[in-house]
């Protein structure tokens, strides 16, 4: 049966993703109150990676995109290089207030044209 019970057993779990440093990038499912160093665990880290910029304790919730940057790219970011991979999908989001600018055009604002990948 994937009925009415199947469906509530889901409600109880969230979809995330997590990609960049890790050994296995892709969707997870989880329990709700997931916490980022959970998926962490599960996505095994390769050594080239740095967690500094992450908020491990960070609660995770349904649709969340999770990126874990390398030990050079959190360097290049410390000594000023702004260059990207991602954007994650909580910087996406346009404001209601027509006269502000979206989330993405004040990261570009913040961080010049030198965005590689917009996801």
């Amino acid at each position: 049966y994937t009925s009415f019970y199947q469906n509530n057993l889901d409600e109880n779990y969230i979809y995330v993703e997590i990609k960049g440093e890790v050994k296995r990038e892709g969707v997870y499912k989880l329990k709700e109150n997931s916490r980022v160093e959970d998926l962490i665990k599960i996505a095994k880290l390769k050594n080239s990676a740095d967690t500094k910029f992450n908020n491990l304790s960070k609660k995770l919730h349904d649709e969340d995109v999770v990126i874990i940057y390398s030990k050079e790219e959190i360097n290049n970011f410390e000594k000023g290089n702004t260059a990207v991979k991602y954007v994650e999908k909580d910087f996406i989001s346009t404001s209601k207030n027509e006269n502000k600018k979206s989330s993405v055009d004040e990261l570009i604002d913040l961080m010049g044209e030198n965005i590689i990948e917009y996801k």
